[in-house]
């Protein structure tokens, strides 16, 4: 009777070469398909100059009725750690983001402070709740007693927005035309919904009121950087003449 067993049923073109333990009659020889790189007579596999793939070894004797045994092996690609991230730049109020892994799985992240590491093994990000500045992101993948590194770098811009506060919430078609006191992020577009709001300036904020349709209006300031959040207040235009509260009213 004879068997044979290798230490691993898997191993990478980066791993040492392996040789089987034989149990039984040690005289017979050891063959396989042609891309698996193995010694005849020790079985003994070259990884490195072996092709990807899973290959069946078997051990046999010459002329010997006995019966043949087998091994399944594969032989997977040399390590490989590439990743990256989708984009770069990221905003500071941007949602989470996750590489894509196109080396081996199974590494680890790592990342310097101030970048906020969700999880080691997937490599996500919580980008709100990390510092804005340019970060080193280090993925590592080992096999067999050794390793291997890749990086990429993953930026993350400040986001700016600003408070935009007009002096009253309703207003008469004849009132003076009001501009907004702008606090923070001080120069961007105000844009107004729904349509019938005539800005004098977009830039300012200042409202035409006998120019605008009567109605309610939502007016959004977006700054003007490339990480900016817009913000929104609530405005209304009523006919004239329009009194807050008038003594004898309840």
């Amino acid at each position: 009777d004879m068997s044979f067993t290798y230490d691993s049923s898997s191993y990478s073109q980066s791993c040492p070469n392996p040789t089987p333990t034989i149990t039984g009659i040690t005289s017979g020889t050891f063959s396989s398909s042609a891309s698996l790189t193995i010694d005849v007579n020790t079985g003994e596999i070259t990884t490195s100059t072996s092709s990807p793939g899973t290959y069946t070894v078997t051990y046999s004797l010459l002329a010997s009725c006995a019966t043949p045994a087998s091994f399944e092996v594969t032989i997977t690609a040399a390590l490989n750690a590439d990743f990256s991230y989708p984009s770069t730049p990221y905003c500071s109020s941007s949602a989470n983001v996750t590489p894509t892994i196109t080396g081996q799985s199974g590494g680890s992240f790592t990342v310097p402070t101030g970048l906020s590491l969700v999880s080691s093994s997937t490599g996500e990000i919580d980008i709100s709740a990390s510092t804005p500045g340019s970060y080193t992101v280090s993925y590592t993948v080992s096999e067999c007693g050794s390793s291997i590194t890749a990086t990429t770098t993953l930026e993350i811009t400040a986001s700016v927005t600003a408070t935009v506060v007009y002096g009253a919430a309703t207003y008469s078609d004849n009132d003076a035309d009001p501009t907004p006191t702008i606090t923070g992020h001080v120069t961007g577009t105000f844009t107004a919904s729904p349509t019938g709001l005539s800005f004098t300036s977009t830039s300012t904020g200042e409202i035409d009121l006998s120019a605008s349709t009567l109605g309610t209006y939502e007016i959004t300031f977006t700054p003007s950087a490339t990480c900016s959040i817009p913000v929104t207040t609530s405005l209304k235009i009523q006919g004239c003449p329009y009194v807050n509260n008038p003594i004898g009213y309840p």
